[in-house]
């Protein structure tokens, strides 16, 4: 079973960097003023938006102890789109190794949370990327743009 469930998961998470760089890399051609706009609710702009989210997905690889580089911008280091989309295809390869480690090992980590599997926190990656993703989408729509699909069917080119 791992060896079919390994492949799985090194999917989703390679959709999950996808689908936030895809979208990502739509809002960069969008005007200052789109970029701008925000909402009660969320993180506030669409940069702050993936600013968190990108900093979010490389708090969560710390709980698999990989070998990160140390010079991975952490949460209060501020970063355009650009640098935040280097940031998301610079770790997508560590989300590919965890992964992996958590079907070889169904690693179990003590968190200030408390003690967590390691499927969990890949789990809380996928929705939450999703989560914000569509806030994005949603600042999008208000301002009358379409952003593009990033589900996965049109990660899988079922669309």
């Amino acid at each position: 079973m791992a060896g079919a469930l390994e492949p799985t998961l090194v999917d989703m998470v390679r959709y999950n960097t996808w689908a936030s760089r895809t979208l990502l890399g739509f809002c960069r051609k969008q005007s200052a003023e789109t970029l701008g706009r925000g909402a009660d609710g969320g993180y506030g702009t669409i940069p702050d938006t993936f600013l968190h989210l990108v900093h979010a997905d490389t708090a969560f690889l710390g709980v698999f102890a990989l070998n990160l580089p140390a010079d991975l911008p952490m949460r209060d280091t501020p970063l355009d789109l650009a640098g935040i989309d280097a940031l998301f295809e610079r770790i997508g390869p560590f989300w590919e190794q965890a992964a992996q480690l958590a079907v070889a090992e169904n690693v179990v980590f003590e968190t200030p949370r408390g003690t967590v599997r390691s499927g969990f926190v890949l789990a809380q990656l996928l929705n939450h990327g999703s989560e914000h993703r569509t806030q994005v989408q949603s600042l999008l729509s208000v301002a009358g743009i379409e952003a593009p699909l990033v589900d996965g069917w049109a990660y899988g080119g079922m669309r």
